[in-house]
């Protein structure tokens, strides 16, 4: 499976084939839709809209494209440019470590060097107008500190950048990955803990402490993108990102994946009944469908 789309048992033959392709068209119509949203959006100047559009993309395919785009987004949509920097480098990494060979990839890697260039240049910038701040990085930290207390992650999170423009420290850069992170923003902090070597400033200094912090991070929230990825299709057809055509088509099927999980419980196909309960589940989130998923486990 990419995403929260699912892969069918490999002993498929026929209708069932046909039904399960026809869940697949469906994870792509559904990925096609919110990158076309994106676009527009950010056609229409509309940045924000954008982002939401292409994270989910993100989220649902766990698309290097949709991953650039959405990075994008958050520049062009005023971001405080270090965390987006950090993800830049993260995916760069992780792009070079992959085929060479595959001129796909080499596209891809030319966008992110692109974006790379833009974002240190807006990084560049913020450091400059920071100099300006008569406030020290230790009383920008306090007030971030002081601010999450009061349960504002996102007013302590420009904090802390604040004084991260000023003195990079990597106790900072957490700091800023923990209030992203509180705001919501999980596809954004995953990425970076997943390289973080990579996506830190080159002369940053992690102590051991810090390191500890950042494997443990990763670990968390990988768990959690998971948890969000099979839930992402349904939340999707669910929101205003799609349109009505869509929600039609993903109830129409669910009802006949539903049936064709019955018909195969009947026959004592059990497998073939769990990936069809199993698929209605990603497409509609419903509990009685995880019911009948669990039923078929027993």
């Amino acid at each position: 499976a990419n995403g929260a789309c699912w892969n069918p048992p490999p002993a498929m033959a026929g209708d069932d084939v046909e039904v399960h392709r026809t869940f697949q068209e469906v994870c792509l119509q559904v990925d096609n839709d919110l990158q076309e949203r994106g676009h527009n959006l950010e056609n229409a100047g509309d940045h924000r809209g954008a982002f939401e559009a292409f994270e989910a993309s993100y989220v649902l395919t766990s698309s290097e494209t949709s991953l650039v785009s959405m990075l994008g987004a958050m520049l062009k949509r005023g971001e405080s440019p270090f965390l987006v920097l950090a993800g830049f480098r993260a995916l760069h990494a992780e792009l070079r470590d992959g085929d060479q060979s595959d001129p796909s990839l080499a596209a891809e890697l030319k966008a992110v060097r692109r974006k790379l260039d833009e974002a240190e240049g807006q990084c560049k910038a913020r450091r400059a107008e920071a100099k300006e701040d008569k406030r020290s990085p230790e009383e920008l930290v306090r007030l971030g500190l002081e601010t999450n207390r009061q349960g504002d992650p996102r007013t302590a999170y420009r904090y802390f950048s604040s004084a991260y423009a000023i003195e990079s420290k990597t106790s900072t850069f957490l700091s800023m990955l923990n209030m992203k992170l509180k705001a919501g923003s999980l596809p954004l902090v995953e990425l970076i803990l997943r390289k973080f070597d990579a996506a830190l400033d080159r002369d940053a200094r992690v102590a051991p402490g810090e390191a500890d912090v950042f494997v443990r991070k990763r670990s968390e929230t990988s768990d959690a993108l998971g948890r969000m990825r099979a839930a992402q299709l349904a939340a999707v057809i669910s929101s205003p990102l799609v349109g009505a055509a869509r929600k039609t088509a993903a109830a129409e099927l669910a009802a006949r994946m539903r049936k064709q999980g019955h018909e195969a419980n009947v026959k004592g196909n059990l497998p073939e009944a769990h990936a069809c309960f199993q698929a209605v589940y990603a497409l509609l989130r419903q509990p009685a469908d995880a019911i009948s998923m669990a039923n078929m486990k027993l």
